[in-house]
């Protein structure tokens, strides 16, 4: 390694250095005015914004804290109030009496309303009967009424007996439209009574069958 680097050290040519020389170096000079106090009291003010900005966060972030603390605090000494009361007040169980007496004023009640329902639908089917007699004596009130009567024994002493036939057939027309409004209303009676009777007659069997099962 020694012979290889005197040889190439020797080979080697010395590099010129410049002579020093003793002109002065002129360095450049820029002027520069003054901003004055503009730009600090821009950066006074920013910073004084900055300080309030950041107190104010933390203010808020400790009464938070702080409230979160009294709200915890108050929730735990509701919480072992309500424990310690809970713990002191019995509890009752109903007994088995107290469960019989509930059913049996259940049972009360119902045999009241199943009676009551009973007696209105006696008392309906009295007012259906009453009313189907008022049909029958209505009817059997046009058969014959009064002013027929009369006019009858008008027209016996005054007119002929072609009047008096064309009188009866007019009278007997009108007797037996109202025979035919009668029974037609006779019917409709019967079928709303029949209707209504048997609509009773299944609640009736639904909430006795309801209070047996």
């Amino acid at each position: 390694m020694l012979d290889l680097i005197g040889p190439l050290s020797r080979s080697l040519t010395p590099i010129p250095t410049p002579a020093p020389t003793l002109e002065p170096v002129i360095q450049p000079y820029y002027i520069v005015s003054d901003p004055g106090p503009g730009p600090w009291l821009v950066i006074l003010v920013g910073g004084l914004l900055t300080a309030l900005g950041v107190g104010a966060v933390v203010l808020l972030m400790m009464r938070r804290k702080e409230h979160e603390s009294d709200r915890n605090e108050f929730e735990s000494k509701a919480a072992s109030a309500v424990g310690s009361v809970r713990a002191t007040v019995p509890v009752r169980v109903p007994s088995l009496e107290d469960e019989i007496r509930v059913v049996a004023a259940t049972l009360a009640s119902t045999v009241t309303q199943m009676r009551q329902i009973s007696a209105k639908a006696e008392a309906f089917e009295t007012e259906v009967h009453d009313l189907v007699r008022r049909a029958d004596a209505a009817q059997a009130a046009a058969d014959l009424s009064e002013d027929q009567a009369r006019k009858i024994g008008l027209l016996l002493g005054a007119q002929t007996e072609r009047k008096l036939k064309e009188e009866i057939e007019k009278l007997t027309a009108v007797h037996n439209e109202q025979m035919e409004k009668s029974r037609r209303s006779g019917i409709r009676l019967a079928i709303w009574s029949a209707v209504f009777g048997a609509v009773a007659g299944f609640f009736v069997n639904l909430l006795s069958s309801w209070v047996m099962n």
